[in-house]
C-alpha cells in the first residue's frame, strides 16, 4: 500500500468513528431527556393524587353534599343516595337556572363523575348523576 491510501483510510476511519460517537451521544441525550420528562410526569401525578386524597379525606365533604340536597326542593328529588364514598342523584323537573346551580355546586366539590346524563323535556330538565370521592 502506498502512503496516501493508508492516510485516507485512517482519515475515513476517524471520520466514521467521530460521526458514530456523535450519533451515540445525541441518542443518549434524547433518552436521558425522555426519562427525565417521564419522571417529572410521574411526580406530578403523585402530587395530584396526594392532593386529591387530602381533599377526599376531608370530613366536611359529606355535610357539603347534604347542603346540596337541602338546597333542592323535595318534590324534584327522585333519588339521592350517599353511602361509602358514592353519590347517586336523580333529579327531575328542574329549570335551566336551577340545573346550572346544581352542576356548579357539584363541580366545586372534589368528586369524580362516573355518569352524568341530562335530558331536556320542554323547558325542564332531568339529571341523573353518579359520583365517587
Amino acid at each position: 500500500m502506498n502512503r496516501y491510501t493508508l492516510r485516507q483510510g485512517f482519515l475515513l476511519f476517524s471520520l466514521l468513528l467521530l460521526i458514530g460517537g456523535w450519533i451515540y451521544r445525541t441518542n443518549q441525550e434524547k433518552a436521558l431527556q425522555s426519562r427525565q420528562l417521564e419522571r417529572q410526569k410521574i411526580l406530578d401525578e403523585i402530587q395530584t393524587i396526594q392532593q386529591l386524597k387530602k381533599l377526599w379525606g376531608t370530613k366536611g365533604l359529606s355535610s357539603r353534599i347534604d347542603r346540596i340536597k337541602n338546597g333542592l326542593p323535595a318534590t324534584k328529588i327522585k333519588r339521592f343516595e350517599k353511602k361509602r364514598g358514592r353519590l347517586r342523584i336523580h333529579v327531575a323537573d328542574l329549570e335551566g337556572r336551577r340545573l346550572n346551580q346544581l352542576l356548579r355546586e357539584l363541580g366545586n366539590l372534589p368528586l369524580r363523575f362516573d355518569t352524568l346524563t341530562i335530558h331536556r323535556q320542554g323547558r325542564l330538565y332531568e339529571m341523573e348523576c353518579t359520583c365517587k370521592w
